[in-house]
């Protein structure tokens, strides 16, 4: 499990799209330092002018605005007859919350936030924080997790922690796990909580393991228009570019690698019932 999250990770260490083009203008550099002008001034060219078209330009939320309007219809969660609550990691800073021993958030604070209110709202079900990464001596997921739930007061006897998964696909599978081994409702909707443009990826996911979820999206980062202009802010563009590129391609992967129920999970998804698993065996 712990090779599975350092693959993951260093694999989109390298496809990541500031870093990967960062990398390729480097080898042009250095082509043309060794004297290869044709091949080093392409592989120095493409890759900048792909960083500058990415720094100045929205083009990151105009590629998020499809993901996270696939399921914007889903904010208002009805009444209903729910088995529980999962509220996928992601918003963690293990490590600075183990320095300054208080919990440090990421700009996905949503994904808590919306977990907390939705434990608020329906106090009867059993709610899974599933994420468990983190080093050796430091705090984890889980444990940032709890102690900003112990904070905002909610109460911990309905709380599991699922501490296996490193990525979706097995945020999926584990708490599909978790909730054979607890006993917990086996054939009712799940309350799904991340972020708006995680949300298909994270659909596909679920039901593909055998779970059928209902979205309540969170932490948007656009307003669902393309009337954004272009303004100077490099750093934040290239991050908000780098963030939907990680679910566009998540989203082919998963497909392709069986991860997923559809390439491009929405509503028609839901009204589906998902594949038969173990859970379904009495």
């Amino acid at each position: 499990m712990e090779w599975g999250n350092i693959i993951s990770r260093g694999i989109w260490a390298l496809l990541q799209p500031s870093n990967s083009l960062v990398l390729l203008a480097v080898v042009g550099a250095f082509l043309l330092w060794r004297g290869y002008r044709k091949w080093g001034f392409w592989l120095s060219l493409v890759p900048l002018s792909c960083l500058i078209l990415v720094g100045i330009t929205p083009l990151g939320k105009w590629l998020a605005i499809p993901l996270e309007n696939r399921f914007a219809a889903f904010r208002d969660l009805p009444r209903g007859d729910y088995a529980g609550i999962l509220v996928l990691a992601g918003t963690e800073r293990p490590s600075l919350s183990t320095v300054h021993d208080q919990p440090a958030l990421t700009g996905r604070a949503e994904r808590l936030i919306g977990g907390g209110k939705m434990a608020r709202l329906f106090p009867q079900l059993p709610l899974i924080h599933s994420g468990g990464t983190g080093k050796k001596g430091e705090w984890t997921e889980n444990d940032v997790a709890r102690r900003v739930f112990e904070d905002v007061g909610l109460d911990l006897k309905k709380v599991y922690f699922e501490n296996r998964s490193y990525n979706t696909y097995t945020n999926a599978t584990e708490s599909r796990e978790l909730i054979r081994t607890q006993g917990l409702d086996k054939s009712g909707t799940w309350i799904l909580v991340t972020s708006a443009n995680h949300m298909p990826r994270a659909v596909g996911a679920f039901h593909a393991a055998g779970l059928r979820v209902r979205p309540y999206p969170v932490d948007f980062k656009t307003d669902l228009q393309y009337a954004t202009f272009p303004k100077f802010a490099v750093a934040a563009n290239l991050n908000d570019f780098d963030d939907v590129a990680h679910e566009w391609l998540g989203l082919v992967v998963y497909y392709l690698t069986g991860r997923s129920s559809s390439l491009f999970p929405g509503p028609d998804t839901l009204s589906v019932p998902p594949p038969p698993t173990e859970l379904a065996v009495p």
